[in-house]
């Protein structure tokens, strides 16, 4: 079985390109995808560890 691949898209004003990037995701030949949109606006730093 394929790994699951998380595709995580900011949604905040992006209305006029939202469309054209989930037909991108969804046309991609890798079928085990999960689409999670983010919509909050982080108003603190975000550290990757």
């Amino acid at each position: 079985m394929s790994s699951l691949v998380s595709v995580i898209i900011p949604v905040y004003n992006v209305e006029k390109y939202l469309r054209k990037c989930l037909d991108s995701i969804c046309n991609q030949t890798y079928r085990n995808l999960e689409i999670l949109r983010a919509k909050a606006i982080m108003a603190y730093p975000v550290y990757h560890f």
